[in-house]
């Protein structure tokens, strides 16, 4: 068995919450651990005890919300692990404009296609991996 990559789904909407651990839990190309949450400070709360490969984040939360979480998150966090962001609001939101500071983000428009979640996941996934290896591989040749 392959690693098991731990993601951290964060999202008011139950229906849509209980969808996207639905569906991932069901993804059969890579082996998957979801942490789903209904808002932004449960899941940051949950970082003190997981190591987190991907964050899918609504970007409208009540409180906190998607970018003020990815903020914070990003600021304990030991490397920049990848975000889909989530919204049904990105037309009325300048929220690509804001996000560009980040790197490794995508975003997914609600309501959202199964296959095109898939999608971004695996590729964000293989590619920090890809990333990761590559980094672990520099280090070791230096030493």
């Amino acid at each position: 068995m392959g690693k098991v990559y731990q993601l951290l789904v964060i999202e008011d909407d139950e229906d849509v919450r209980d969808l996207l651990r639905s569906s991932l839990s069901e993804y059969t190309l890579l082996d998957l651990e979801i942490h789903a949450f209904a808002n932004a400070e449960d899941g940051f709360s949950s970082c003190a005890n997981n190591a987190y490969d991907l964050v899918i984040t609504d970007f409208k939360l009540p409180g906190m919300n998607g970018m003020e979480f990815i903020k914070e998150f990003r600021k304990i966090s030991n490397r920049p692990v990848p975000i889909i962001f989530l919204s049904g609001y990105f037309k009325d939101l300048d929220v690509s404009r804001n996000a560009k500071h980040f790197d490794d983000v995508m975003f997914l428009e609600k309501p959202f296609d199964v296959e095109k979640l898939f999608t971004r996941v695996a590729v964000l996934l293989l590619l920090d991996t890809i990333k990761i290896k590559s980094v672990q591989e520099l280090q070791a040749k230096i030493k």
